[in-house]
């Protein structure tokens, strides 16, 4: 509840932003225009640069939020539409019209991630949707143990797409599911002896570097390092050789050849790319 704060890297300067005087977010993405695009449980703000002020877009009611549902993630598509998140299912909101329409009811969605200009790729609690945003088309997968090429979990926390167009997801339970750019099933990062090289079930997030190299976030075991051009993995928490303070990772940002990691309890750690070292 105690806002945000926006920092420029340049000089390294920062503004804080209150909750008391303007709002808490819950999800951030970038709006077509190029400006940040936030919400807080009910409403969208858009920031305007020109007198640094933000524009309420109400999507959810006080109803809406007395029965516990709020906006949890955010994605601008190409079409000049908006998805929009929330513990109680996905909305798109037209740009053009300001007409919002319900896609999925009912299921929490956490994450959002467009595979390509038609395609978005929609992580929920009831498993994956892949919705063709021109046509309106939507495809749900889900894990069933009867089926060892389906995803790993039903519980999708995050999605990226990697440079070469593959698709990784990040599960609750399952940890990671990982579908190459090509015609194929799902796969899933074990080693020789059918271990797991991600040793965590709980995954926040992914990133990519500009080298290509994953970078996961976990909520049980910390932060993973993978070489995806020689299959090695390297893991930073409280317990490994590459020491941060937490095994709790929220948020991951690559910048300038560091990698940005938002922890629970502990704040900002700043790890260095080519290294490999954690600098603060």
């Amino acid at each position: 509840n105690s806002g945000f704060v926006r920092y420029t890297p340049s000089d390294g300067s920062y503004r804080r932003y209150p909750g008391k005087s303007y709002f808490n977010p819950t999800a951030i993405t970038l709006a077509s225009s190029g400006s940040p695009l936030f919400a807080d449980s009910l409403s969208l703000w858009r920031y305007t640069r020109q007198n640094d002020s933000f524009v309420q877009t109400p999507v959810l009611s006080e109803k809406d939020a007395m029965r516990g549902n709020k906006i949890y993630t955010l994605l601008q598509l190409p079409n000049k539409k908006i998805l929009i998140g929330t513990l109680s299912g996905l909305l798109q909101l037209d740009e053009t019209t300001q007409e919002i329409s319900v896609l999925i009811p009912g299921i929490t969605i956490n994450a959002l991630e467009l595979q390509d200009n038609r395609t978005c790729w929609i992580g929920s609690e009831d498993g994956l949707y892949i919705y063709n945003i021109y046509d309106g088309n939507m495809r749900h997968s889900r894990y069933t143990s009867e089926n060892s090429l389906s995803i790993r979990d039903n519980s999708i926390y995050d999605i990226c797409r990697d440079s070469e167009g593959g698709m990784w997801l990040g599960g609750y339970f399952g940890g990671i599911s990982y579908l190459p750019n090509r015609k194929t099933a799902f796969n899933y990062l074990i080693d020789d002896n059918g271990q797991r090289i991600i040793d965590a079930n709980t995954i926040r997030q992914i990133i990519v570097d500009d080298s290509g190299d994953l970078w996961i976030g976990s909520e049980d075991n910390g932060l993973f390092h993978y070489d995806t051009s020689e299959g090695k993995v390297v893991n930073y928490s409280p317990a490994t050789d590459h020491r941060i303070p937490d095994y709790n990772i929220q948020g991951l940002l690559v910048r300038d050849n560091v990698i940005w990691v938002g922890t629970l309890r502990h704040g900002l750690v700043l790890i260095d790319i080519a290294s490999g070292n954690v600098i603060r």
